[in-house]
C-alpha cells in the first residue's frame, strides 16, 4: 500500500534517489529510492498507532532526494 510520493527534479536533469532522513524512528515506513513512493514496512503494518480507524494519527518523515554527484536537500 502506497502511504505517500515524494518528488524532486535535478536542475542539471540528473536522477535522483530518495532516503528517509529522519521521522523514521520505529522504522514504519520504506521508501523507494528510484521512485519516491513511500510505504508500511510489516512492522507500521502491525502498529496500533498506525490504525486510522482507531485513532488520527499524523507522522512526519524528512526526506532526502541526492542527485548522482552526491549533493541533496
Amino acid at each position: 500500500m502506497t502511504d505517500g510520493t515524494v518528488s524532486a527534479k535535478d536542475a542539471d536533469g540528473e536522477a535522483v534517489t530518495y532516503s528517509i532522513k529522519s521521522g523514521n524512528d520505529n522504522g514504519w515506513f520504506a521508501i523507494d529510492a528510484k521512485t519516491g513512493v513511500i510505504t508500511l514496512t510489516a512492522e507500521g503494518a502491525k502498529a496500533a498507532a498506525n490504525d486510522f480507524e482507531a485513532l488520527a494519527n499524523v507522522h512526519r518523515l524528512v526526506v532526502t532526494a541526492t542527485e548522482a554527484a552526491g549533493l541533496g536537500r
